[in-house]
């Protein structure tokens, strides 16, 4: 299970600053961090030159959610968020002339704000005034990648079938059907938000349950949430909510997710070259927070391995309420905190989960927060027999960051331009528990569910893992 973990802050030294003027002399010192710029520790070949994200005290700038925030209610005043932005833009101005608009501007969880195109000097000399208490150079990070098993198909190739371990009379992947056998469908009153490449809004199996109000792209120069031009997000929500166009022609196919016909709203965070920015990842997961309504489910197939350069072997461990990896934390447990389920990947690499960012985090023990490892089971269409699932060997291991598995391998589901196609990875184990929440009208829960034995830090296979399904 997942704890919350807020240990003491860090102490960051700040040189005062003259109002209106740039101190010339620069002597941030921090002995517990190489670079106070980058204190998460990413490799400098995926850091964003020029781009910053400067997080603000919270004592002058309380974030809309503070200690007397109505969960509930969930009350975000429009024109309180736009006072708040401003203050805090008025602010900047008053320490350093950046051209910065509302846009730049973090509010609703916690304080920030997001500067491009200056140097490190100038980085550095922002950082070092009194509305300053850490930052962070933003950075790109990929999609967790899925593996294609063959090629995308259209709708009239049907020559394999039992290999895609798809059942052509129900219209489902065989492996949907093992988390969710008996066919239950979810309220369609909650929503499930896809955090991904976007969603191919023309397939004909997703096309009339995008909310597409709500779907926005965080994505420069890719403004339309309802592309996806690598397909993963599509795969994603086929297998969590699509809806079979043609479920009376078992000549034809087409794809039921673990939850048939779910309201899916994309957001869209990678490009079309499968790579993300974390500060606007960060912004989406603002949005999210403002506008999800409780009991909704936010899928994320997305993440990233790094380690935690001040504090080694403890990357999901966040040292002090300052840090700058802490802050996507603050989004996801207030989320939580509004009845709002997090899904989130374990990762693909076969590595410890514990230093996979953001599903390793160690939060409260919570149902509404989960990340997902992957089994793979195998159909006979001979004696309609499941094999008995295994751990696979791509997925990411260790408990307590991996609080449930699910099938990840050989899924077949919706894919971009209209066509299908069959992925592995833990983005769609993901995606099946995103779906068994929905179909659930709750998460899975441990009580009576199936084990499979998994890896632990010994390289033994002695973990136990519950496997997620519709109960």
């Amino acid at each position: 299970m997942k704890k919350i973990f807020f240990p003491l802050l860090l102490c960051l030294i700040l040189i005062s600053c003259k109002r209106n003027q740039i101190s010339k002399n620069t002597n941030y010192q921090n002995s517990q961090i190489e670079d106070p710029l980058n204190p998460m520790g990413i490799n400098s070949a995926d850091l964003i030159p020029g781009s910053y994200l400067f997080f603000l005290d919270e004592e002058q700038f309380q974030p809309i959610i503070g200690e007397n925030f109505d969960f509930v209610k969930q009350d975000f005043n429009k024109e309180q968020i736009k006072k708040k932005k401003q203050d805090i833009l008025n602010a900047v101005q008053d320490y350093f002339p950046f051209k910065v608009t509302e846009d730049n501007v973090f509010v609703i969880s916690f304080s920030a704000i997001s500067i491009e195109n200056i140097t490190t000097h100038q980085a550095l000399e922002f950082l070092n005034n009194p509305i300053v208490v850490s930052a962070q150079k933003n950075f790109t990070f990929q999609n967790i990648r899925a593996t294609m098993q063959g090629n995308p198909v259209d709708q009239n190739i049907r020559a394999k079938m039992q290999e895609w371990q798809y059942d052509s009379t129900t219209h489902l992947s065989t492996n949907v059907k093992y988390v969710n056998p008996n066919g239950e469908v979810g309220n369609l009153n909650s929503k499930i938000w896809i955090v991904d490449s976007g969603i191919d809004g023309g397939h004909q199996d997703l096309k009339n349950q995008i909310n597409k109000s709500l779907s926005v792209s965080f994505v420069p120069g890719e403004s339309n949430a309802l592309e996806d031009e690598i397909g993963h997000g599509t795969h994603c929500a086929g297998i969590a909510a699509g809806l079979a166009h043609n479920n009376s022609d078992a000549n034809m196919l087409g794809m039921n997710g673990v939850s048939p016909g779910a309201p899916l709203v994309s957001i869209k965070v990678i490009n079309k070259l499968g790579f993300g920015n974390w500060q606007k990842v960060m912004k989406a997961m603002e949005y999210i927070v403002e506008y999800a309504q409780p009991f909704d489910i936010i899928n994320l197939s997305i993440g990233a391995f790094f380690t935690n350069t001040s504090n080694p072997g403890n990357d999901c461990k966040i040292a002090g309420n300052n840090s700058p990896r802490n802050k996507l934390l603050i989004s996801i447990y207030n989320l939580a905190q509004a009845e709002k389920y997090v899904v989130m990947a374990a990762g693909n690499e076969a590595k410890n989960s514990n230093n996979f960012y953001p599903g390793c985090f160690d939060l409260i023990s919570n149902p509404y927060l989960i990340t997902v490892g992957s089994i793979k089971t195998t159909f006979d269409f001979t004696t309609s027999t499941y094999s008995m699932p295994v751990y696979s060997d791509f997925s990411t291991y260790i408990k307590p960051s991996i609080d449930f598995v699910a099938p990840g391998e050989i899924v077949f589901s919706t894919y971009k331009g209209n066509l299908y196609a069959v992925l592995s990875g833990t983005s769609m184990s993901a995606a099946m528990v995103s779906g068994i929440i929905h179909a659930s009208g709750g998460a899975p829960t441990t009580t009576n569910a199936q084990i499979v034995y998994g890896l632990t830090a010994n390289n033994d296979f002695s973990s136990k893992y519950p496997i997620a399904k519709v109960q």
